[in-house]
C-alpha cells in the first residue's frame, strides 16, 4: 500500500477518535456516548495496528519494526481478557445508571485501553508482571502524547510533498494515488460539511423538513458550539496522533533490564525476619488487648459505650489501613528474599503470621459489617465496603500462594481479580441488589428505611414497585411519591440534555413508571 494512502488512513482514523471523544465524550457521554467512544478508539487501534509502516528502510523494514521486534510479544488469552473487559465496562455504561461505579470504571477502561494498544504495539520490554512494565504504562500516558509529535508533522507533510519515493520503492511513483487523495478530501471535507450543515438545517425550513427526523438526530452534533468543538478536535489530533505513532515507531521508555535477576534490590533475610516478628509482636499485643473488641463481633457484643455504626465503622477503617500495610509488608517479604535455608523459612513464617493476623482483622470487621446490615440496612456504602472486603481476601489469598509458588504471577493475579472484580459488581447491579435486600428485610422485620431507596439509581425502580403492595399504608403512599417524582425527573425537558447520555436502565425506568402511573396515583389518593 502507498505510503500516502497509509498515512491518509492513519490520520483518517486518529481524527475520528478525535471527534468521538468530542463529540460523544465531552457532549455528555455519560450513557452510550461513551460506549461508542470505546468502539472509536478500538477500530482508531486496529487501523494502527494492522496498517503498514509509511516509511520503509532499505532493507524492507519499517520504521519502529526492530524494536517491535524486541517487545514482549503479548498472549492471545491476556489480550482477549483485556478487550472482553474494556468492553464489557463500556457497555455498562449504556445498561446501567450507577454513577459510583461509572466514576470508578472510568479510570480503569482508560488504563486498559493504553496497556492494550501499547502491548499489541509491542512496546512494553517487561513482563506485566515487574514494575518496569507499569512505570512503563504510567509514563506513556505523560511521555507519549509529546514524544511522537514530529512523526505528526513528517506525515502531514508528507501528504502535500510533490514528489515522495519510498527507499524500499522499486516503482518510484510520483505523488499520492487516487484512492489516496479522494481519501483526503473526505477527510478535509469532513469538517465543513458539519459546519455546513448545521447552517442549513437550522436556517432553511424546507431544507429541515426534507430531512425530518435525520435532522432530528443531526441536531444532537450541529449545536451552536460546533465549531467550537471542531476546534477542539483538531487540537487534540497532534497529540492523540503522536500518542499512537509513538507507541508504534518509537523506542521504549524504559530500556530492558540487563540484570539477571528482575526483582533488583534483594532485603536480607535476617533483618527482614527481625522487622516482620516485631509487626507481629505488636499485633499480638494489640490482639490481646483488645480481646474483646477483636471477638465481641462474634459473640454478637458491642464494647461498651459504642453503637452499631460507630463499631461497624471502626472495623472497616481499620481494615482499610491495616490490610493495606500488611498487604504491602507481605508482598515486600516474597519479592525481596528468597525460601531457601533456615533464614528463609523463619522469614516464610513471619510473613504467614502477617497474614493470619489480617485475617483475624478481617473476619472481625466483615462480621461487624454483617451486624450493622442487619441493624440499619443495605446502603450503597455498605455494599462497596463489603465488595471491598472480598477483594481484599482475594489478595491475600494471593500472597500465601505466592509464598509457596516463587513464580506465581501475583501482580497479574491481581489486576485480573480487581478487575474481573468491577466487572460482577457492574452486572450485580448494586442498586437492585440493595433494593431487593432491604425489602427483603422489611418483609422479615417490617422496618425500612426508604431514604436509602430514594438515593438509588433507576436501576432500583423494578424492585421499588414490590413495596407497593405493602401492608404498610404509609410505606405505599410514600413509595409511589418517591416513584411519580422519579418519573417526573425522567420525562422533565432538560437544555443540557443530549443523546449521549442515552441509558437503558433510565428507558426501561421510564416506560414501567409510565405504565403504571395510574396505579401510583390512586395508592397516593388512598393513602
Amino acid at each position: 500500500m502507498h505510503s500516502k494512502t497509509v498515512s491518509v488512513l492513519l490520520l483518517g482514523a486518529t481524527f475520528s477518535l478525535c471527534l468521538a471523544i468530542v463529540f460523544l465524550f465531552f457532549q455528555g457521554g455519560t450513557g452510550l456516548g461513551f460506549l461508542l467512544t470505546v468502539l472509536v478508539a478500538e477500530g482508531s487501534f486496529c487501523s494502527w495496528l494492522w496498517l503498514p509502516r509509511p516509511r520503509l528502510s532499505a532493507l524492507g523494514r519499517s520504521v519502529g519494526q526492530e524494536h517491535a521486534d524486541m517487545g514482549i510479544r503479548p498472549g492471545l488469552p491476556l489480550m482477549a481478557f483485556v478487550i472482553v473487559a474494556i468492553l464489557d465496562l463500556s457497555f455498562c455504561y449504556f445498561l446501567y445508571d450507577n454513577f459510583i461505579l461509572k466514576l470508578v470504571g472510568f479510570p480503569v477502561i482508560m488504563g486498559l485501553l493504553v496497556i492494550q494498544y501499547l502491548f499489541a504495539a509491542r512496546v512494553f520490554r517487561h513482563d506485566w508482571d515487574r514494575p518496569g512494565f507499569w512505570t512503563e504504562a504510567a509514563l506513556s500516558v505523560i511521555v507519549r502524547p509529546f514524544d511522537g509529535l514530529g512523526g505528526f508533522g513528517r506525515t502531514v507533510a508528507g501528504l502535500f510533498a510533490r514528489r515522495h519515493v519510498e527507499e524500499a520503492d522499486i516503482s518510484r511513483r510520483n505523488g499520492p494515488t487516487t484512492f489516496a487523495k479522494i481519501l483526503l478530501g473526505l477527510v478535509l471535507a469532513v469538517p465543513v460539511l458539519l459546519v455546513s450543515g448545521a447552517l442549513l438545517t437550522s436556517a432553511d425550513p424546507v431544507f429541515a423538513q426534507l430531512f425530518g427526523a435525520f435532522r432530528d438526530w443531526l441536531s444532537g452534533f450541529f449545536t451552536r458550539d460546533v465549531p467550537v468543538r471542531l476546534l477542539v478536535s483538531l487540537l487534540l489530533l497532534p497529540f492523540v496522533f503522536s500518542f499512537l505513532y509513538s507507541g508504534r515507531n518509537r523506542p521504549p521508555l524504559i530500556a530492558p533490564s540487563t540484570e539477571q535477576n528482575p526483582s533488583g534490590y534483594q532485603a536480607d533475610k535476617t533483618v527482614l525476619a527481625t522487622f516482620l516478628f516485631c509487626v507481629n509482636a505488636l499485633y499480638l499485643v494489640f490482639a490481646l488487648v483488645q480481646l474483646t473488641y477483636l471477638t465481641g463481633a462474634f459473640s454478637a457484643r458491642l464494647p461498651g459505650h459504642m453503637t452499631y455504626a460507630e463499631y461497624a465503622r471502626n472495623g472497616f477503617f481499620e481494615l482499610s489501613a491495616v490490610s493495606v500495610v500488611n498487604l504491602g509488608l507481605a508482598v515486600l517479604a516474597v519479592k525481596l528474599t528468597d525460601r531457601n535455608g533456615s533464614s528463609g523459612r523463619i522469614v516464610r513464617i513471619a510473613s504467614l503470621l502477617l497474614v493470619f493476623f489480617s485475617l483475624i482483622q478481617w473476619g472481625s470487621a466483615m462480621f461487624r459489617m454483617r451486624m450493622y446490615i442487619q441493624a440499619y440496612g443495605l446502603s450503597r456504602l455498605r455494599f462497596f465496603v463489603t465488595a471491598f472486603m472480598l477483594l481484599m481476601l482475594v489478595f491475600f489469598a494471593a500472597v500465601v500462594v505466592k509464598e509457596f509458588r516463587k513464580g506465581f504471577p501475583f501482580f497479574k493475579a491481581c489486576a485480573i481479580a480487581a478487575v474481573v472484580s468491577l466487572m460482577l459488581l457492574n452486572h450485580l447491579n448494586p442498586d437492585a441488589w440493595i433494593a431487593r435486600t432491604n425489602i427483603h428485610r422489611h418483609t422479615e422485620i417490617g422496618r425500612i428505611d426508604l431514604t436509602y431507596l430514594d438515593e438509588l439509581s433507576s436501576d432500583a425502580v423494578p424492585a421499588l414497585f414490590e413495596l407497593t403492595d405493602s401492608a404498610d399504608p404509609d410505606i405505599r403512599r410514600e413509595v409511589a411519591v418517591q416513584l411519580i417524582d422519579r418519573y417526573k425527573e425522567l420525562i422533565e425537558p432538560d437544555p443540557d440534555h443530549t443523546w449521549q447520555e442515552t441509558n437503558l436502565s433510565r428507558i426501561r425506568a421510564e416506560k414501567q413508571l409510565a405504565s403504571r402511573l395510574e396505579e401510583l396515583r390512586n395508592i397516593t389518593r388512598i393513602g
